[in-house]
């Protein structure tokens, strides 16, 4: 039967989380990182594998091929280890019949029509190698299923979750999410996604005290200081976490960051630029800027002396998720208990 690279991968991955000591992998390893060319030490990370040993290994193998696997089932069979043994045999085989190149990350980007500029956030994850399919909420029937997807992002939005004129919209897309979660796919939202992910898993989404529109200050224990920090803001909803989520960040008007198991959410938007900003401004949204006394060039120059250091946060911001929300464990299922009884 044939093997996959990609499948290989992920098999020897999943090995490495329950033995630390193959290649000298770390226990739990890392989710993603850049690299796609196999023949690369750090290929294997984009699977989970973070050591460099690891990598070398297995390219010594494709390179190698008999003589190279030889060796590993020599110490395999030494140690008696049967899961590495299986594990490192996938892995000859997938070199000996897949391409030298592991695919791009699949990632689906679900946003408004007309506001569909992942920015700063979906530039970071490219650099990762994650490859977007954009969505739109207005058109949930042409939505994909979520097999074969390696990560969810959501943007924000001008409606609010508790419309009713959207309600079939918000429905569809919490029914995303909470597949999502439950199938473990890494999730990121903002402001809206934010809303929206609180509301899907059992929390709610409301009007807010007060609107926060342009840079405004969050807060942060130094555990995630990665968010703290002046972020743009445009928003006149909030929203209250679901039971078990974390808030990891505060403003003065309510929750700024979530995490529940391998899904987080931002209030506030890393990934604007000033572009995103511009466009924000136009329309409606010079309207909403009057009714808040403030001028589109006071914002847009604020921004210019802003965005240098919110693109290299936003950044950083990713990283963080891919290296400690996206790797987060999942909940064993229970134990079905026996079948039969007497």
């Amino acid at each position: 039967m044939f093997c996959g690279k990609r499948k290989a991968l992920r098999v020897v991955a999943r090995a490495a989380r329950d033995h630390s000591s193959f290649f000298g992998i770390t226990q739990l390893g890392k989710f993603v990182h850049a690299s796609t060319n196999f023949e690369r030490t750090s290929a294997l990370q984009v699977f989970g594998l973070e050591h460099d040993g690891a990598a070398e290994a297995l390219a010594e193998i494709c390179r190698r091929q008999n003589g190279s696997v030889k060796y590993y089932l020599f110490a395999a069979f030494a140690s008696s280890n049967k899961l590495i043994l299986r594990n490192i045999y996938w892995c000859w085989f997938a070199c000996r019949h897949a391409p030298t190149t592991v695919p791009l990350m699949r990632a689906l980007l679900l946003a408004n029509s007309g506001d569909a500029d992942a920015g700063f956030v979906g530039q970071r994850f490219e650099d990762y190698d994650f490859s977007f399919t954009t969505v739109h909420r207005e058109y949930p029937h042409e939505w994909p299923s979520l097999d074969g997807i390696d990560l969810v992002l959501y943007l924000g939005s001008n409606w609010s979750v508790y419309w009713d004129n959207v309600a079939k919209n918000v429905a569809a897309e919490s029914e995303v999410i909470r597949e999502g979660h439950r199938r473990g796919i890494p999730q990121f939202g903002i402001c809206f996604g934010a809303q929206i992910m609180s509301h899907a898993l059992g929390g709610s989404a409301e009007r807010a005290k007060k609107a926060e529109v342009g840079w405004h200050e969050v807060i942060a224990t130094p555990t995630y200081g990665v968010l703290a920090g002046s972020w743009m803001q445009w928003h006149y909803d909030t929203f209250s976490a679901p039971p078990g989520a974390q808030v990891l960040a505060l403003s003065d008007t309510g929750p700024q960051a979530m995490q529940m198991g391998r899904t987080f959410a931002t209030q506030f938007h890393p990934e604007a630029n000033e572009a995103i900003i511009s466009h924000w401004m136009s329309g409606q949204g010079a309207a909403e800027l009057a009714a808040l006394d403030m001028t589109p060039s006071t914002l847009i120059e604020r921004t210019r002396a802003e965005v240098e250091r919110s693109g290299r946060a936003a950044g950083l911001i990713v990283d963080w998720f891919l290296h400690n929300v996206a790797t987060t464990p999942m909940p064993k299922p229970k134990a079905l208990g026996h079948l039969f009884t007497r």
